[in-house]
């Protein structure tokens, strides 16, 4: 499919204000967390459950919300693809979210934690996978298609950016580098929100 054609223009315009808001609000939130880190000297901005791992979680519930709303709203039929990332989202929200610590009843915690957590992860990703392979040839079809898109560029560079977060969290030696790890990788949760925005007016499969 021709990227520069858009089945919704409203959808396309949507995006564009998004990608805007996004980028702008990325600023906003480092200089923030700058801001309370190195003037303020406020380590709690980058620890568990506070501002910027709280602003990951939102970062990755709202691509989780956009890559399943595109999957619906844009005319998509391949939408596996769009459903796949949208549960890996999900699954971002559990990598970020440590519910046992949570004030929270225990159901939730049995079910967001642990076995719980993994069960349902297993699922939906089993659901997704099975809902391709009974398409097989179409969906290979359309991941060939799906490798040539922005969105799959910009897929790549947030695995990337995530996987240099991880490098850093390693990386003791470099000064305050707790922070730079999670400032890391709310950059790489927000080039997967962008993605999902790309992707919002942009079906791979017609």
């Amino acid at each position: 499919m021709n990227n520069l054609y858009f089945k919704n223009p409203k959808l396309f315009a949507i995006s564009t204000l998004l990608k805007a808001i996004t980028w702008a609000g990325l600023l906003v939130a480092i200089a923030y967390a700058s801001y309370e880190m190195f003037y303020l000297k406020n380590e709690l901005i980058h620890a568990e459950n506070h501002f910027i791992e709280n602003l990951q979680v939102a970062v990755c519930a709202f691509a989780c919300a956009v890559f399943f709303a595109g999957a619906l709203l844009n005319g998509e039929k391949a939408k596996m693809i769009p459903m796949f990332f949208a549960v890996l989202a999900f699954a971002f929200i559990f990598r970020e979210v440590d519910f046992e610590r949570l004030d929270v009843p225990e159901i939730v915690k049995t079910l967001c934690a642990g076995k719980g957590r993994n069960i349902i992860m297993a699922v939906l990703f089993v659901s997704v996978f099975t809902g391709a392979f009974l398409k097989f040839k179409f969906y290979l079809g359309a991941a060939l298609k799906f490798l040539r898109t922005k969105v799959f560029v910009l897929g790549v560079l947030a695995a990337l950016t995530l996987l240099a977060s991880d490098i850093v969290e390693r990386s003791s030696f470099v000064p305050n580098h707790e922070f730079w790890e999670e400032s890391v990788e709310l950059v790489g949760y927000t080039l997967f929100l962008i993605s999902a925005i790309v992707y919002l007016p942009r079906p791979i499969e017609e």
